[in-house]
């Protein structure tokens, strides 16, 4: 039995397995399901607060239930210079000059007179037709050259200067242009040591029997040397019968006078006239007085003259500043030996000093008018205008009895004030415009002068991140009186403003300021040493702004590793990531609106992912819209958030991203102008959260 069971299992295998030949089966298909990711992203909260408050300029006042923010500027200008004895004297400078002919002047030189060549030389063959009447044809008579000697010049360069030639016709026929000479009668002046032509000169007219005529021309920059050549012919212009006779022949001719006038010349071997020239020399004085009057009641001075000059030289000193108690100007007279070197000292005492142009103006210099009258020479002699007379000037302090003048600005009671890098703007530092504002001075004074004005310039200067000036702005203050007080008890006035100048100073958002000033006195003054006067200045308003153009607040960067992003969506086949949508919450608690762009980036060689290099195949960007949030009409507040939720759709590009992390993220918020003023306050705020959300299609391996 058992043996016929085993033979009917064997056959039905064997059946089965001729059958399953001719049988088809289907592959068995594996379950799948859609699935929806969520990658949350980080909260980001701009509050406004945080983001601009700091201990020194934008700031909340103590006790402000409101928290609302101020912008502030202060600081104590005390480490002024004391008073001391050396306010009392100032130092004129020791100087070195050189004066002198710049340009020699001679008005006039002794005329040139050429000697008269007779007819009887300039046409020899009529020496044998006396008595007999003879046609003289229109021909050119070329005259033998005369050589003239000047009596006062030997040479002289020529700056400018007018050479005149004087022709005088004393023949019996007409002189003029004719067809060989159609230019007339022709003159050459000729240095006749170098054979080089001075000038050149024609007379293009008819000159008549009789008659004189003349012609002039201006010399420039060129040497004049004696002896002078002349050269000339004779053209004559018409064709005339005379009667010879001996004394036609001896006493006929062309007369000729060279004048040489307005002369300005560099140098010259000539005989000179008195030659006059004023220099001014200008000494300023140290210290840190600007003088306007003084009494002086000790100085002098010593002007060493070395007249490097063949000219003795008459040299007056004139000091127009200083006046003596009859209201004399100050002068001297020295004579100055050509070739000598002479002393000559000033004494100062009990001379006053004041502005002689501007009266009540500030004396920065001191000026010396120097006077020079040369003597006039009967012999010649070498000049040059580069001949010098040399000048050492040394001066004693001049020490004060009484003085006036402002003691400030760059001087003695306020030295200019420079403060840099004042504020932190926290990143408002340029596109706001402030609504109002207040400047609080304290002026403290340990100087007691009966009458003290001030006068005062507060300059800011807004400077870029290169340390370039772009913007400035000037609070000026005119004639502000203030009160005089002792060491250790100073007076103190205080000074409050609030007019617009302070408004315009504060919305340049000054980086740097300077403070200028001076003080005007009258009366009498107790001026001791030691004495003080010093300045507190403090700058404040509440932050209310309209924003014109604001820079980028920049949030956090986060990033989104392999833990955040699901094992499931980083494996899955791009195919199988069906959709995706970035959602995003906002919530805007300020009364400023704008926009929030929302970077994301697979890109790890992208070091800064908030600027615009970035490689665009491998980056989300969106731009999100911020509206402002309701704000009460009377105190600016914001009375509630703004809510938003934003949705934006992912292209097959942008979903890949999520399959690469690590991706890294974060928020730039972009505050748009706004049409008016707004109040902000610390706890304002701009807060987004987000999150991708993307639907895939799982399949069970």
């Amino acid at each position: 039995m058992t043996r016929n069971l085993i033979t009917a299992l064997f056959g039905l295998v064997f059946g089965i397995l001729l059958f399953l030949p001719a049988c088809q089966f289907k592959e068995p298909v594996l379950p799948s399901w859609e699935s929806t990711f969520r990658v949350p992203f980080s909260v980001e909260t701009f509050v406004v607060g945080e983001e601009i408050v700091n201990d020194s300029t934008i700031i909340i006042q103590p006790g402000d239930l409101d928290s609302i923010l101020f912008l502030s500027l202060k600081d104590s200008l005390v480490n002024l210079e004391e008073i001391s004895a050396k306010d009392l004297s100032v130092k004129l400078d020791d100087v070195n000059e050189e004066v002198g002919l710049d340009t020699l002047v001679i008005a006039t030189l002794e005329t040139l007179e050429i000697p008269l060549v007779a007819l009887g030389d300039l046409l020899p063959e009529l020496n044998g037709l006396v008595g007999l009447p003879v046609t003289i044809p229109d021909t050119t008579i070329i005259a033998p050259p005369a050589l003239v000697n000047a009596g006062d010049f030997q040479r002289i360069h020529f700056l400018s200067g007018t050479i005149r030639l004087r022709i005088h016709n004393n023949l019996p026929v007409p002189v003029g242009p004719n067809s060989s000479a159609p230019a007339g009668l022709h003159v050459a002046v000729i240095n006749d040591s170098l054979n080089e032509v001075f000038v050149e000169l024609n007379f293009p007219q008819t000159i008549l029997p009789g008659q004189t005529a003349q012609a002039e021309a201006e010399i420039q920059n060129r040497w004049l040397y004696s002896p002078l050549r002349i050269e000339y012919h004779i053209p004559i212009a018409q064709a005339t019968t005379v009667t010879i006779t001996n004394a036609l022949l001896d006493t006929a001719g062309v007369a000729i006078a060279l004048e040489l006038e307005n002369i300005r010349a560099d140098e010259a071997l000539a005989v000179l006239g008195q030659q006059n020239y004023s220099e001014v020399i200008k000494l300023s004085y140290d210290g840190e007085h600007r003088l306007r009057s003084a009494e002086i009641e000790r100085g002098q001075m010593q002007i060493t003259f070395t007249n490097h000059t063949a000219l003795d030289t008459d040299m007056k000193v004139k000091i127009p500043a200083l006046r003596s108690a009859a209201n004399d100007t100050f002068m001297a007279e020295i004579q100055l030996p050509a070739g000598g070197t002479t002393p000559l000292s000033l004494q100062f005492d009990d001379y006053t000093i004041s502005n002689p142009r501007f009266p009540g103006a500030f004396l920065d210099t001191l000026e010396l008018i120097l006077d020079a009258a040369t003597a006039a020479q009967n012999q010649i002699i070498h000049i040059r205008s580069s001949d010098r007379i040399a000048l050492q000037i040394l001066s004693d302090s001049l020490v004060f009895k009484a003085f006036s003048g402002f003691l400030g600005a760059d001087s003695l009671l306020f030295d200019p004030f420079q403060a840099d890098s004042i504020a932190d703007y926290q990143g408002f530092d340029e596109g706001i415009e402030l609504s109002q504002a207040y400047l609080n001075l304290k002026l403290y004074s340990e100087v007691l002068i009966q009458n003290l004005l001030a006068d005062l310039t507060i300059t800011g200067y807004h400077e870029n991140e290169q340390g370039m000036i772009t913007d400035s702005a000037a609070i000026v203050l005119r004639d502000r009186a203030f009160s005089g007080g002792h060491p250790g008890q100073p007076g103190i006035t205080e000074i409050v403003l609030n007019d617009q100048s302070i408004v315009d100073f504060l919305n340049i958002l000054p980086t740097s300021l300077r403070i200028e000033g001076m003080v005007k006195v009258s009366g009498e003054a107790a001026i001791a040493r030691g004495d003080r006067i010093w300045l507190d200045y403090y700058f404040e308003t509440p932050f209310k702004v309209r924003i014109t153009s604001l820079a980028s607040i920049e949030g956090e960067v986060d990033s989104l590793t392999n833990a955040d992003v699901d094992s499931l969506l980083r494996d899955a086949a791009e195919n199988n990531i069906l959709d995706a949508n970035l959602e995003f919450t906002l919530t805007n608690h300020t009364p400023l609106g704008g926009t929030i762009r929302f970077i994301l980036t697979a890109d790890a060689a992208d070091t800064n992912i908030f600027d615009d290099d970035y490689d665009t195949s491998r980056v989300i960007i969106r731009e999100i819209a911020v509206a402002p949030a309701p704000t009460d009409p009377l105190s600016g507040f914001v009375t509630a958030p703004r809510l938003n939720a934003i949705t934006e759709h992912l292209n097959r590009r942008e979903i890949q991203l999520f399959s690469e992390p690590p991706l890294r993220y974060g928020y730039v918020l972009r505050v748009q102008n706004t049409p008016g003023f707004v109040t902000l306050r610390y706890t304002d705020y701009v807060g987004i959260r987000g999150s991708a959300f993307l639907r895939v299609l799982v399949e069970d391996e």
